[in-house]
Protein backbone atom coordinates (compact mmCIF):
# COMPACT_ATOMS: atom_id res chain seq x y z
CA UNK A 1 0.00 0.00 0.00
CA UNK A 2 1.24 3.50 -0.81
CA UNK A 3 1.14 6.39 1.65
CA UNK A 4 2.07 9.84 0.30
CA UNK A 5 3.38 12.42 2.77
CA UNK A 6 3.85 16.02 1.60
CA UNK A 7 4.83 19.26 3.28
CA UNK A 8 7.04 22.28 2.99
CA UNK A 9 10.69 22.53 4.01
CA UNK A 10 11.10 21.93 7.74
CA UNK A 11 7.44 20.97 8.15
CA UNK A 12 8.14 17.70 10.00
CA UNK A 13 7.14 15.47 7.08
CA UNK A 14 10.28 13.30 7.40
CA UNK A 15 9.74 12.68 11.11
CA UNK A 16 6.09 11.88 10.49
CA UNK A 17 6.98 9.45 7.67
CA UNK A 18 9.54 7.69 9.89
CA UNK A 19 6.98 7.43 12.68
CA UNK A 20 4.40 6.00 10.25
CA UNK A 21 6.73 3.31 8.90
CA UNK A 22 7.75 2.40 12.46
CA UNK A 23 4.07 2.08 13.40
CA UNK A 24 3.39 -0.26 10.46
CA UNK A 25 6.49 -2.39 11.09
CA UNK A 26 6.09 -2.75 14.87
CA UNK A 27 3.07 -4.98 14.27
CA UNK A 28 5.25 -7.55 12.46
CA UNK A 29 8.02 -9.41 14.28
CA UNK A 30 11.35 -9.07 12.45
CA UNK A 31 9.90 -6.68 9.87
CA UNK A 32 12.39 -5.48 7.26
CA UNK A 33 12.56 -1.68 7.18
CA UNK A 34 14.20 -0.05 4.18
CA UNK A 35 15.07 3.63 3.88
CA UNK A 36 15.65 4.75 0.29
CA UNK A 37 17.70 7.95 0.41
CA UNK A 38 17.58 9.94 -2.84
CA UNK A 39 19.47 13.16 -2.11
CA UNK A 40 22.39 13.79 -4.47
CA UNK A 41 25.56 13.73 -2.38
CA UNK A 42 27.62 16.71 -3.38
CA UNK A 43 30.10 18.77 -1.37
CA UNK A 44 27.67 21.58 -0.54
CA UNK A 45 27.83 22.15 3.26
CA UNK A 46 24.03 22.49 3.54
CA UNK A 47 23.48 19.18 1.72
CA UNK A 48 26.03 17.46 3.96
CA UNK A 49 24.27 18.86 7.07
CA UNK A 50 20.85 17.73 5.85
CA UNK A 51 22.06 14.21 5.08
CA UNK A 52 23.74 13.99 8.50
CA UNK A 53 20.61 15.31 10.25
CA UNK A 54 18.45 12.67 8.54
CA UNK A 55 20.94 9.90 9.41
CA UNK A 56 20.94 10.98 13.07
CA UNK A 57 17.15 11.28 13.06
CA UNK A 58 16.70 7.63 12.02
CA UNK A 59 19.66 6.19 13.99
CA UNK A 60 18.61 3.20 16.06
CA UNK A 61 15.34 2.74 14.16
CA UNK A 62 16.52 -0.44 12.43
CA UNK A 63 16.45 0.80 8.84
CA UNK A 64 18.62 -0.67 6.10
CA UNK A 65 19.58 2.36 3.99
CA UNK A 66 19.77 2.22 0.21
CA UNK A 67 21.24 5.33 -1.41
CA UNK A 68 19.56 5.65 -4.79
CA UNK A 69 19.91 8.97 -6.59
CA UNK A 70 18.26 7.26 -9.58
CA UNK A 71 15.78 4.38 -9.18
CA UNK A 72 17.07 1.05 -10.49
CA UNK A 73 14.90 -1.16 -12.66
CA UNK A 74 12.31 -2.51 -10.24
CA UNK A 75 9.80 -5.13 -11.22
CA UNK A 76 8.46 -8.39 -9.93
CA UNK A 77 11.16 -10.33 -11.80
CA UNK A 78 14.15 -8.29 -10.61
CA UNK A 79 16.62 -10.38 -8.66
CA UNK A 80 19.58 -8.01 -8.29
CA UNK A 81 21.19 -7.54 -4.89
CA UNK A 82 19.94 -3.96 -4.79
CA UNK A 83 16.29 -4.92 -5.06
CA UNK A 84 16.05 -8.42 -3.56
CA UNK A 85 15.71 -7.01 -0.05
CA UNK A 86 12.57 -5.05 -1.03
CA UNK A 87 10.16 -7.97 -1.05
CA UNK A 88 7.66 -7.87 1.84
CA UNK A 89 9.48 -4.95 3.46
CA UNK A 90 8.37 -1.64 4.93
CA UNK A 91 9.87 1.04 2.71
CA UNK A 92 10.35 4.76 3.26
CA UNK A 93 11.30 6.61 0.07
CA UNK A 94 12.76 10.03 0.90
CA UNK A 95 12.04 11.82 -1.36
CA UNK A 96 10.19 12.17 -4.66
CA UNK A 97 11.30 15.74 -5.29
CA UNK A 98 14.98 14.74 -5.11
CA UNK A 99 14.37 11.79 -7.43
CA UNK A 100 12.75 14.04 -10.01
CA UNK A 101 15.55 16.63 -9.77
CA UNK A 102 18.15 13.88 -10.12
CA UNK A 103 16.39 12.45 -13.18
CA UNK A 104 16.09 15.88 -14.80
CA UNK A 105 19.40 17.52 -13.94
CA UNK A 106 22.08 14.93 -13.11
CA UNK A 107 24.15 13.46 -15.96
CA UNK A 108 22.96 9.94 -15.00
CA UNK A 109 19.31 11.02 -15.22
CA UNK A 110 16.99 9.63 -17.87
CA UNK A 111 14.81 12.71 -18.41
CA UNK A 112 16.51 15.12 -20.75
CA UNK A 113 14.82 18.05 -22.40
CA UNK A 114 12.41 16.47 -24.81
CA UNK A 115 9.42 18.75 -24.27
CA UNK A 116 7.03 16.55 -26.19
CA UNK A 117 7.84 13.49 -24.09
CA UNK A 118 8.80 14.92 -20.70
CA UNK A 119 5.67 13.71 -18.87
CA UNK A 120 5.88 10.31 -20.59
CA UNK A 121 9.50 10.02 -19.43
CA UNK A 122 8.47 10.97 -15.87
CA UNK A 123 5.93 8.17 -15.91
CA UNK A 124 8.48 5.70 -17.29
CA UNK A 125 11.35 6.61 -14.97
CA UNK A 126 9.45 7.36 -11.75
CA UNK A 127 5.77 6.35 -11.63
CA UNK A 128 6.25 2.91 -13.17
CA UNK A 129 9.12 1.87 -10.83
CA UNK A 130 7.30 3.32 -7.82
CA UNK A 131 4.24 1.26 -8.71
CA UNK A 132 6.47 -1.83 -9.01
CA UNK A 133 8.10 -0.97 -5.67
CA UNK A 134 4.67 -0.73 -4.03
CA UNK A 135 3.79 -4.22 -5.30
CA UNK A 136 6.88 -5.65 -3.59
CA UNK A 137 6.51 -3.74 -0.32
CA UNK A 138 4.15 -4.43 2.54
CA UNK A 139 3.87 -0.67 2.98
CA UNK A 140 5.51 2.12 0.95
CA UNK A 141 5.70 5.60 2.47
CA UNK A 142 6.74 8.27 -0.03
CA UNK A 143 7.83 11.74 1.07
CA UNK A 144 7.42 14.66 -1.34
CA UNK A 145 7.61 18.42 -1.12
CA UNK A 146 4.93 21.07 -1.33
CA UNK A 147 6.65 23.73 -3.45
CA UNK A 148 3.73 25.07 -5.41
CA UNK A 149 2.39 27.99 -3.42
CA UNK A 150 5.12 30.60 -3.15
CA UNK A 151 3.76 32.65 -6.08
CA UNK A 152 7.20 33.22 -7.57
CA UNK A 153 7.89 32.91 -11.33
CA UNK A 154 10.94 30.81 -12.08
CA UNK A 155 13.13 30.06 -15.07
CA UNK A 156 11.64 27.58 -17.61
CA UNK A 157 13.62 24.56 -16.30
CA UNK A 158 12.42 25.14 -12.74
CA UNK A 159 8.84 25.73 -13.93
CA UNK A 160 8.96 22.37 -15.76
CA UNK A 161 10.30 20.71 -12.62
CA UNK A 162 7.54 22.21 -10.45
CA UNK A 163 4.84 21.20 -12.96
CA UNK A 164 6.16 17.65 -13.21
CA UNK A 165 6.45 17.27 -9.43
CA UNK A 166 2.82 18.39 -9.12
CA UNK A 167 1.75 15.80 -11.70
CA UNK A 168 3.81 13.08 -10.01
CA UNK A 169 2.27 13.93 -6.63
CA UNK A 170 -1.18 13.67 -8.23
CA UNK A 171 -0.36 10.35 -9.91
CA UNK A 172 0.98 8.85 -6.70
CA UNK A 173 -1.85 10.40 -4.70
CA UNK A 174 -4.36 8.61 -6.93
CA UNK A 175 -2.68 5.26 -6.22
CA UNK A 176 -2.14 5.97 -2.52
CA UNK A 177 -4.28 4.57 0.28
CA UNK A 178 -3.53 7.72 2.28
CA UNK A 179 -2.33 11.23 1.46
CA UNK A 180 -1.15 13.37 4.36
CA UNK A 181 0.18 16.92 4.38
CA UNK A 182 2.36 17.90 7.33
CA UNK A 183 2.16 21.55 8.38
CA UNK A 184 4.18 22.80 11.39
CA UNK A 185 4.57 19.21 12.58
CA UNK A 186 0.82 18.56 12.38
CA UNK A 187 -0.34 15.82 10.00
CA UNK A 188 -3.46 16.69 8.01
CA UNK A 189 -5.04 13.68 6.30
CA UNK A 190 -6.48 14.49 2.87
CA UNK A 191 -7.21 10.95 1.73
CA UNK A 192 -7.83 7.62 3.45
Amino acid sequence: MIHLITGGAGSGKSSYAEHLIQKFAEQVPEAKKIYIATMHRNQDPETIRRIQRHREQRAGMGFKTLEWEILPDIDANTSGAETTCLSKSYILLEDLSNLLANEMFLPAGHMKYDEDRLWMRAEETLLTPITALSRQAEELVIVSNEIFSDGIRYDPDTERYITLLGRLNQGIGQQAATVTEVVAGIPIRWKG
